[in-house]
C-alpha cells in the first residue's frame, strides 16, 4: 500500500463530544432536569366541581372517535358529499360534544393565558363545568357576547347584559362581576361591577341584586383591562348582609373588592362553576361617566420610555455603513431638517409638483462616486429610511383637479 508522505493520516475517531467528564451532568441530574417540575402550578389546589379526564378516559375517548372516523370513511355517500363541498355539519351537535369534553380545560387555559385564575383565587384554580354565556344587548336586536378574552368597547357594555346558562331550577347561584385592573388606588384589589345572589336556576331577575351594575370605565392610556364573570353555585341559601351591605350608586370605595377574600369567606356554601370575561380599552363615552357619575377627573395614564443606552463613537466601526454610523449620532430633528430643505428646494408655490419618476433606477449613477454616496442616492429614488418624508404628498383624492385656473381666469377677467 503506498501512501503520499507529505498528505496527513486520516483520523478515524471524532473525539470528545459535548462537556468534559468532570464538568459534565450526570445522568440522574439531566433525567431530574427533564422532569423538572413548577412548584406553583403544582401548588395549585381545584376547588371546583369537574376533574379533567384521566389517561384512561382519553384513550377510551380517542378509541370512540378513531372507530367512529373509519365507519364514516367507509360511507361512500358521505364521502362524495365532502368532495363536492355539499355535505353540513351540525354546529350544535359539534358545540354540546365539545361542552361535554374538552370545554373545561380550553376555557382554564384561556384564563390562565390572560392570568384570570391567578389573579381571582390566587393558588386556587376551577374547570368550568358550566357554560356561561353573557350578551351585552345593542340597539337592532343585536348584542356583544362575551368569550374568553375577546374585546369589548365601554359603548357597547354601558347596559344590563343578558347573562344565561343551563340549570336546575332548584339550585342557587351567586353572578359576579369584577374588574381585574381597573383600581385606581391598589394593585391587588379589584372594583365590584355586578352582584346578585340566592339565583334560582338561571332566572336571576328573582335573585337578590347586592350591587347594581356599574358599566366597566378604563382609565386613558391604561391599555386594555380584564373584566370577569363569574357564577358560583350555592349549597344553600345565603344572608348576605351578614358578609357585606347591598351597594347602590357609583361610590369606589365601596366597590372595592376582591374575589379571593369574598370566596374564603364563603368557602364552605359556595363553589365556581362558571366563567367567562372580556377585554376593555378607553372610550370616549367615558368623559360622561367620570366627571357626571363618579365626578372624579379622568384619570390619565402616559408611556414613559427608558433612557437609551449611550453609544460610544468609534473611529472605525466594524460592518457598518460610514453615512448610517454617523447618522446614529445625529440630532433627528437636524437630519429631519435636511430631508425637507432637499424636498423644499424642489417644489414651486405657482407650478404643480413633477410627479416622481416611473421607473427611478433607470437612469444610470455615475461610478466614480464614493459607494456610500450611491447607496443614500439608491434610498433616495426608492423613498425609503430617512428619505420616506421626499415622497409626493397630497390632502386630496386621486383624479382631483385643482381649480386655481379657473380662479385666476375669473379674477382677471374682473
Amino acid at each position: 500500500m503506498l501512501r503520499c508522505v507529505q498528505t496527513k493520516i486520516p483520523a478515524f475517531t471524532r473525539g470528545l463530544r459535548g462537556a468534559l467528564p468532570e464538568v459534565a451532568k450526570t445522568l440522574d441530574e439531566r433525567l431530574a432536569a427533564l422532569h423538572e417540575t413548577d412548584s406553583e402550578v403544582d401548588a395549585r389546589v381545584n376547588i371546583g366541581y369537574s376533574k379533567s379526564l384521566g389517561r384512561k378516559q382519553r384513550e377510551a375517548l380517542e378509541k370512540e372517535r378513531r372507530a367512529e372516523l373509519k365507519t364514516i370513511q367507509r360511507n361512500n355517500k358521505l364521502r362524495d358529499l365532502c368532495s363536492t363541498g355539499d355535505f353540513k355539519i351540525d354546529l350544535d351537535l359539534v358545540k354540546t360534544s365539545w361542552r361535554e369534553t374538552d370545554f373545561g380545560q380550553h376555557v382554564l387555559l384561556s384564563a390562565d393565558h390572560y392570568n384570570i385564575v391567578r389573579d381571582l383565587f390566587d393558588f386556587g384554580y376551577f374547570l368550568p363545568a358550566v357554560h356561561l354565556k353573557v350578551d351585552f344587548p345593542l340597539s337592532n336586536d343585536e348584542c356583544s357576547p362575551v368569550h374568553y378574552g375577546n374585546i369589548i368597547s365601554c359603548a357597547d357594555s354601558a347596559s344590563v347584559p343578558d347573562v344565561t346558562y343551563p340549570a336546575d331550577p332548584g339550585h342557587l347561584f351567586t353572578l359576579v362581576m369584577t374588574s381585574l385592573d381597573s383600581h385606581l388606588e391598589s394593585t391587588e384589589s379589584e372594583y365590584l361591577h355586578w352582584m346578585v345572589g340566592n339565583i334560582p336556576g338561571n332566572d336571576i331577575s328573582k335573585g337578590t341584586t347586592l350591587c347594581e351594575y356599574m358599566r366597566p370605565f378604563v382609565p386613558k392610556g391604561s391599555g386594555y383591562h380584564r373584566f370577569a364573570f363569574l357564577l358560583f353555585r350555592q349549597e344553600k341559601e345565603i344572608e348576605f348582609s351578614k358578609h357585606r351591605e347591598t351597594i347602590k350608586g357609583t361610590c369606589l370605595r365601596k366597590r372595592t373588592f376582591r374575589t379571593i377574600d369574598f370566596y374564603r369567606g364563603l368557602e364552605d356554601e359556595i363553589t365556581p362553576c362558571g366563567l367567562s370575561f372580556f377585554q376593555s380599552d378607553w372610550d370616549d363615552c367615558l368623559v360622561d361617566f367620570f366627571h357626571n357619575e363618579l365626578g372624579i377627573k379622568i384619570p390619565v395614564f402616559e408611556h414613559v420610555p427608558l433612557e437609551p443606552v449611550e453609544e460610544k463613537f468609534k473611529k472605525y466601526p466594524e460592518n457598518e455603513s460610514f453615512n448610517e454610523y454617523i447618522d446614529k449620532f445625529r440630532d433627528p430633528k437636524e437630519i429631519a431638517e435636511d430631508i425637507y430643505c432637499r424636498r423644499l428646494k424642489k417644489l414651486d408655490p405657482f407650478k404643480e409638483e413633477v410627479p416622481e419618476t416611473k421607473y427611478p433606477h433607470a437612469h444610470p449613477m455615475s461610478l466614480k462616486l464614493a459607494s456610500w454616496i450611491r447607496a443614500e442616492q439608491t434610498q433616495e429614488r426608492e423613498r425609503v429610511g430617512k428619505f420616506k418624508h421626499m415622497k409626493r404628498f397630497s390632502l386630496h383624492p386621486e383624479g382631483y383637479k385643482q381649480p386655481y385656473k379657473k380662479v385666476r381666469v375669473k379674477v382677471y377677467d374682473l
